[in-house]
């Protein structure tokens, strides 16, 4: 057998199999043998027609079913001979075969390239977004915390801004008339909150209990139209919010005392999530330091579409297009996760980066004693579970790879101011 590899492209390779007639001859009459046995002509019993006869008549179709037969024994071979390892089934662009004459074998087949990581180690730039709390933030999350604990007391006069206003809705035309199908509905709306917002809420600025006013939702874009309905006012109710003061700051906290530690605490938790977001932006950048690097580098389309199959699957029922616009939607974001899980792996592997048992176990540990006393059995069993485990793995593996490339990187912090 001889062999033939042409390089197409980094993931493709066009593989070209010959195999001599000396190595196909005895194969090739000891299947002639079993390709008669199944043969039927007048005259002869079944299995009894001579070879010569065979031949003549069916020698095209015995040919064809041959290489049928032992296309998997001559591919396989082929693969071993030419050390390629293929990514699903091959492409046959051509197949020749003719009794005493060699058998040539053209295929096209995808293969994972070798991936070379850039000279990360050199050290390579990246940028990292660094958020300050302000005092605005902190005074949003009171006013937030005020609602929370905020009562409602119905009111005798018209609905003002921030009124919570049950009502009893309906879609209607543009005239106001009931749209066919529609069912008044009863449902509560905050005026000058999301959906009602505040230029909506105008036309309901001032309703009284049992009046009925028209509410307009715009289309924002051209394609949409407007959307009309008539608003019947049930209950007009106003939202009464807690004085800022020592009980109010033990509603939120019994352990706290003053608004002076509210704020503080408050702070301190807004500054703990904002910097672990300014981390997962650092992380994703670096990510996107070695996507640019490796801009060139192919993934396979075989793999790329069996991402996709799985993707699909898990998501077919929520999504909104058809597969093929799912797919072409997807495609890129496909490509890039499956280009990062390449780097990920090859640097686990050449750095011999490894999660032990014992580190899995310590961390189910302190997860287990965050958890509330009485719900501590409910979750060991979670946390002890095997999958439970398994995701962690993988977790503490991506920490271990991250902390590796942010050793090597050279970090430029940005400081941007926290909007809302």
């Amino acid at each position: 057998m001889k062999t033939d590899v042409k390089e197409l492209s980094p993931s493709k390779r066009e593989l070209v199999i010959e195999v001599p007639w000396e190595e196909l001859g005895t194969l090739y009459t000891a299947f002639l043998k079993k390709f008669r046995s199944q043969i039927q002509l007048p005259g002869f019993r079944k299995g009894k027609v001579p070879m010569g006869i065979v031949e003549r008549q069916y020698g095209s179709h015995a040919e064809l079913e041959f290489v049928k037969d032992h296309f998997n024994m001559f591919y396989y071979k082929g693969l071993q001979e030419a050390k390629l390892n293929p990514i699903g089934e091959p492409d046959v662009e051509h197949i020749h075969f003719h009794k005493g004459e060699p058998l040539h074998l053209h295929l096209n087949l995808e293969i994972l390239p070798e991936l070379k990581l850039p000279s990360y180690k050199e050290g390579f730039k990246v940028e990292k977004p660094v958020y300050t709390v302000k005092k605005e933030d902190v005074e949003k999350q009171i006013e937030e915390l005020r609602k929370k604990n905020a009562e409602l007391t119905e009111k005798d006069g018209p609905a003002d801004m921030g009124d919570y206003l049950e009502a009893e809705v309906v879609e209607t035309d543009a005239e106001g008339n009931p749209v066919e199908g529609s069912e008044p509905e009863t449902t509560t709306l905050v005026l000058g909150e999301n959906p009602i917002t505040e230029d909506r809420a105008k036309s309901l600025i001032g309703i009284q209990k049992d009046e009925t006013r028209p509410l307009v939702f715009k289309a924002e874009h051209e394609k949409d139209e407007n959307r009309y309905f008539n608003v019947k006012a049930l209950k007009i109710q106003k939202l009464n919010l807690p004085e800022i003061d020592k009980e109010f700051v033990q509603t939120v906290d019994p352990e706290l005392e003053t608004v002076t530690q509210l704020k503080d605490k408050i702070k301190h938790e807004l500054q703990d999530y904002l910097d672990k977001e300014s981390e997962k932006q650092l992380d994703n950048n670096i990510r996107e330091y070695f996507l640019g690097e490796l801009k060139d580098f192919e993934i396979p389309e075989t793999i790329i579409q069996g991402y996709l199959d799985d993707l699909y699957q898990d998501q077919k029922d929520q999504a909104e297009v058809s597969e093929e616009q799912f797919r072409e939607q997807y495609h890129t974001m496909a490509h890039n996760t499956l280009k990062w899980m390449m780097v990920r792996e090859e640097i686990i592997k050449q750095e011999n980066l490894q999660v032990s048992e014992e580190d899995i176990q310590k961390k189910v540990d302190e997860l287990i004693q965050k958890v509330d006393e009485k719900l501590r059995d409910v979750y060991k069993s979670y946390y002890e579970s095997d999958n439970f485990k398994k995701t962690l793995s993988q977790e503490m593996m991506s920490d271990k790879v991250m902390d590796h490339l942010k050793s090597f990187a050279k970090v430029k912090e940005i400081k941007i101011a926290r909007k809302g």
